[in-house]
């Protein structure tokens, strides 16, 4: 599934798999993408589940395989 964003310069795409929907690519980088917020807290919920708080960022950082 792939989804543009009013942000002209942000771009992702999903996957589903029996968890959930699961990040592939960022920006055309595809690759194992890992969800953090504060910096270095990875989410306990999946991207379908998670809410962010007012203001919070959310890290998108792409995973060395």
């Amino acid at each position: 599934m792939f989804f543009n964003f009013p942000f002209a310069h942000f771009r992702f795409e999903t996957k589903s798999s029996l968890h959930g929907p699961y990040l592939t690519t960022v920006n055309n980088v595809v690759g194992h993408w890992q969800l953090l917020k504060n910096s270095d807290i990875s989410l306990e919920e999946g991207i379908a589940d998670y809410k962010p708080a007012d203001r919070e960022k959310i890290i998108l950082r792409l995973n060395a395989q």
